[in-house]
């Protein structure tokens, strides 16, 4: 069950899930992270229809077609690479000038004849009557600011689900990611 709020009285634990609660000496925290989201049109209602978020898992879905990759850091780069190993054609958009990425990453990507990068661009909605299927840009490429594509991949970073830990104080980084000691306490 889904833990809903964590309460510490004294020296236990109280968890609260849909259906009752239990105690508890210890908790561990495992709760990982999830894709960070762009938040534009069309992302939510084309999620799983063209709209992905990993290319290893959902790249195979889009074998021989025209693809997009958002983000401009080694994980966008990465999904790129191991995307262009299904689709005919895959677009790198970066919203900065350069790229952040390991020099081999970026390597890779530049001797790759199937991606093209596309450099201070950012996507500002997507479109597609029940699946993905044009981007729009807030800056034209090749004299246009919708890039027809049959997929997005967006790849623009994690975010810690440590809103349980934090609701009782539990220090956090800038990033929300749980601080640990050496012995991961």
């Amino acid at each position: 069950s889904k833990i809903d709020k964590v309460i510490k009285e004294k020296k236990i634990f109280k968890l609260y899930f849909k259906g009752g609660e239990i105690s508890a000496k210890t908790i561990l925290f495992a709760t990982g992270s999830s894709w960070r989201r762009l938040n534009i049109p069309g992302e939510k209602e084309l999620a799983n229809r063209g709209v992905h978020y990993c290319a290893l898992c959902d790249g195979p879905l889009h074998r021989g077609k025209t693809a997009a990759v958002i983000g401009g850091g080694n994980s966008a780069v990465k999904e790129a690479f191991e995307l262009a190993n299904f689709a005919e054609k895959v677009y790198l958009i970066c919203r900065a000038a350069k790229l952040k990425a390991e020099p081999a990453n970026l390597e890779k990507i530049e001797n790759n004849k199937k991606i093209k990068i596309i450099y201070n661009t950012n996507i500002t909605a997507i479109l597609g009557s029940g699946k993905a299927e044009a981007l729009k840009l807030d800056s034209p490429h090749q004299d246009s600011d919708i890039l027809k594509i049959q997929a997005v991949f967006i790849a623009v970073g994690h975010v810690a689900r440590s809103d349980l830990a934090q609701s009782l104080a539990v220090k956090t980084t800038r990033n929300g990611d749980i601080k640990v000691d050496r012995d991961s306490q």
